[in-house]
């Protein structure tokens, strides 16, 4: 029988918004696929405070390393709705 590891990190990202809560969708870039590791809806109330936390974090980690380059961001292909309001978002 073969173990499956969930990776320690990640190195891609996918977020979109809807009404209620945001969606982030976190996961693994390997050379011949994206591996989802770990998905979770979030209140827009503490996406805000999580953003600012790492924006806090980034820029303590730039002071003591040096400038983080940024990611490209993309916009997802708009996919069909099923709720009235549709989501909108971006991969990295």
């Amino acid at each position: 029988m073969s173990e499956h590891k969930t990776p320690q990190w990640v190195n891609t990202f996918k977020v979109s918004r809807g009404y209620e809560a945001f969606y982030v969708e976190l996961g693994l870039v390997v050379p011949d696929r994206t591996i989802p590791i770990f998905e979770f809806l979030i209140h827009p109330k503490s996406a805000k405070g999580l953003a600012k936390a790492l924006s806090e974090m980034i820029e303590q980690h730039e002071k003591a390393y040096g400038k983080i380059p940024e990611t490209e961001l993309e916009p997802i292909e708009k996919e069909k709705a099923v709720e009235k309001k549709k989501p909108e978002g971006i991969y990295a």
